[in-house]
Formats: C-alpha cells, structure tokens, sequence
C-alpha cells in the first residue's frame, strides 16, 4: 500500500480533496497494518525463543524496536528534505523485505515450545 503513493501522486491533481481523503485512508490503513504487526510479533517472538531466554530475547526485541523508531523518525525528516515521498517508498520497500524474510521463519502451529538453545 505503501508503495502505491507513486502512481497516486502522478495520476491525482496534488492538493485536490480527492488527493487529500486518498492520502489519508492510505495513512490509516498503514497505521493500523503497523499498529497489527506489533501485536503478532510479540506473540510469534515469545513462540521462538527458548524458554531459559525468552525473558532476555523479548527484552532485546523491545530495545531494537525501540531503537527503530528513533531511527525511522530521524530518517523520516532526513529523506523528507530530499523527496516528500521518499520516506513512504523506503519504508513501504523494507516491509516487503521483512514480509519475504517472515516466510523463512519455521511454523509454530501445534509444535511444542522449545525448552533449550538447542531445540
């Protein structure tokens, strides 16, 4: 969704209140897809990690998370002088590489939790 404000912005008169409501429900779709992959990645994380360090794993999870937002704000601002819509394609770029990347992840359904680093 993220990558389709290319065309959008070439096809729409700028400014236009078509442009601007598109604009919008594109940013809440985007904002409710974001606010939905916190929830299962939190859940799928806690399924990953061994249970001798699950606590140390969600809490290194936690700061990188926390990290990537100071970063995509900064770059936010940083690509935004460059290109207005350039933020939008970087990050609509690295969800689709973070999706494939999802895939390689193994299934967890009716598999038992793993108990050691081994497992």
């Amino acid at each position: 969704i993220a990558l389709c404000i290319i065309p959008m912005n070439k096809l729409m008169t700028k400014d236009s209140q078509k442009h601007k409501i598109t604009l919008l429900t594109m940013n809440i779709i985007l904002k409710f897809l974001a606010a939905g992959s916190y929830a299962i990645i939190y859940i799928y994380s806690n399924e990953l990690f061994p249970t001798g360090v699950r606590n140390s794993g969600m809490g290194i999870c936690s700061m990188i998370a926390r990290v990537g937002a100071i970063l995509g704000t900064t770059c936010n601002d940083l690509l935004a002088r460059v290109w207005s819509d350039f933020p939008i394609v970087v990050y609509g770029i690295v969800s689709l590489v973070a999706a494939f990347l999802a895939f390689s992840l193994p299934e967890t359904l009716n598999k038992p939790l793993p108990q050691t680093v081994e497992d």
